[in-house]
């Protein structure tokens, strides 16, 4: 099943879920049935180290900045948004209302059932001072208070989430 992610497979109800450096593969749990296979296996850009299932959605980032949506049951592209505008990277993905929030540079805020970039914000600390604040860290939420909290490398930040 080719090279594989760092991260362990995800399982959801009687399916386990995959990704090698650059295809995910939906294996049936029970039989080892492989049940779908997507991917870019001639492609020298592999898939990131973060992915989640929210729903239906199988949410995955790949190493050249394309983030894509797939349905998790058959397979198949929900939507993607690509040339970069989704960040290079992701890591430590979270959903919130609807919303998903990563860093990669800048701190993305994308609407996870429409695949569009709700925010991609850079980093208010960012100057001569901090050239290289940016948001390369996952987020913490905290569901009490509605608030996530980051780090642009400098600095810890807690901001409120999106209602």
């Amino acid at each position: 099943m080719g090279a594989a992610n760092i991260k362990p497979p995800l399982i959801d109800g009687d399916y386990v879920y995959h990704v090698g450096f650059r295809e995910i593969f939906c294996i049936n749990k029970y039989t080892g049935e492989t049940i779908w296979q997507w991917g870019f296996p001639d492609s020298p850009y592999g898939f990131s180290d973060d992915f989640l299932i929210h729903e239906e959605k199988f949410i995955i980032p790949r190493s050249n900045g394309n983030l894509y949506a797939i349905h998790k049951g058959l397979g198949t592209v929900i939507w993607s948004i690509e040339n970069h505008e989704a960040g290079f990277s992701s890591n430590d993905l979270r959903v919130y209302n609807e919303m998903l929030y990563y860093g990669s540079g800048r701190l993305y805020v994308i609407d996870i059932n429409a695949g569009q970039v709700v925010h991609a914000i850079r980093s208010p600390n960012r100057s001569s001072r901090f050239p290289h604040a940016q948001f390369l860290n996952g987020v913490a939420v905290d569901l009490e208070r509605k608030h996530m909290y980051t780090t642009d490398g400098y600095f810890l930040m807690c901001m409120r989430l999106l209602e």
